[in-house]
Order: C-alpha cells, then structure tokens, then sequence
C-alpha cells in the first residue's frame, strides 16, 4: 500500500510540475498572440499558435502520461482496499 502511495504522490507531482510549466509558458505568450489578433495580423497569430503547440507537446505528453498513472493507481488502489469508486 505503501508502494501505491508513493507512486501516486511522484505522478501527481509530475503532473503538477508540468502543468505550471506549461500555464507559466501559455501566461507569457497568450498577450503576444491576443495583441497580434487585435492588431488584426490574423496570420502571425496563426503561425504562432502552430509552433507553441509543437513547442509544448513533450508537455502535454508527460501530463496525459502523468493522469494515465493516476487513473491506473486509482484503479490499483480500489483493487487493493475493496472501495467502490464512482
């Protein structure tokens, strides 16, 4: 039981790491992009858009992993302790 605690406390840790990361990144190029649009320079907003989701997708990546983990732990855990989970 042990063991599952412990994995569960290192995934949401990922999880949460990379979400910040990935919200302190979207904070700092969301004006950017919003001042292209108003500015009506419609296709440098695009093409910035394009390569901020390939710049982040390792991101992405480690957070779906991250929740997988969860959801599999969570599913151990109601395994393990004969909860029924909702």
């Amino acid at each position: 039981m042990r063991e599952l605690f412990e994995a569960l406390a290192k995934s949401d840790v990922a999880m949460i790491d990379s979400i910040d990361e990935v919200s302190s990144w979207l904070s700092e190029h969301a004006e950017d992009t919003l001042n292209m649009v108003d500015n009506g320079e419609f296709d440098k907003a695009d093409d910035k858009i394009k390569k901020a989701r390939i710049k982040i997708l390792n991101k992405r990546k480690s957070i779906a992993k991250a929740m997988t983990t969860l959801f599999d732990l969570q599913s151990e855990f109601i395994g393990i302790s004969g909860a029924v989970g909702t």
